[in-house]
């Protein structure tokens, strides 16, 4: 291998390793969407299979916008990152979705919404826990996202310190 070959073979491992870091930067949120994801594809085959077809549409809704925000992650597999806005929207969505969903369950129509449970005192109390903690993980997603939006994370400082001292 040449020297020219060398130097060509390492700036692509720097700027490999840099998409790596940037990439990785989202790795949480990535995994978060995908358990979103599911759980949202599991209640509208339930839906389906209990013919829950009034709510049918709200769980549908937010399988699509999941598969909107893994799309968009996907393609976050660069140096130069657009802020990821149809993520963002997911998780705010979410948010309303499921405080929705509570006060829905807490005014006694979560055989509406979920007509595939049996509603009792301590199923409902699971299911508005459920739900909440969906609340809690969403919005800390929220904000997590706006951080790294305004490159306040430590990941984007990891990056800007090897940025720093691996100059390219």
């Amino acid at each position: 291998m040449t020297p020219e070959e060398k130097r060509q073979l390492e700036e692509r491992r720097k700027e490999e390793s840099i998409k790596n870091m940037y990439y990785t930067r989202y790795l949480l949120v990535r995994y978060t969407v995908h358990v979103f994801f599911f759980v949202n594809l599991y209640w509208t085959l339930a839906l389906l299979v209990s013919n829950g077809y009034l709510v049918i549409f709200l769980s549908s809704s937010l399988l699509a916008l999941a598969g909107l925000a893994i799309w968009e992650q996907m393609k976050m597999r660069t140096r130069n990152q657009r802020s990821p806005k149809r993520t963002l929207l997911f998780f705010q969505t979410t948010v309303w979705a499921n405080l929705g969903l509570i006060v829905s369950v807490l005014l006694g129509q979560g055989t509406i919404t979920f007509p595939f449970l049996n509603l009792t005192l301590q199923n409902t109390s699971v299911l508005v826990g459920f739900l909440a903690l969906g609340i809690l993980v969403s919005f800390g997603m929220t904000r997590k996202l706006r951080k790294m939006d305004q490159g306040l994370d430590k990941a984007y400082q990891r990056i800007a310190q090897y940025l720093s001292t691996h100059a390219l």
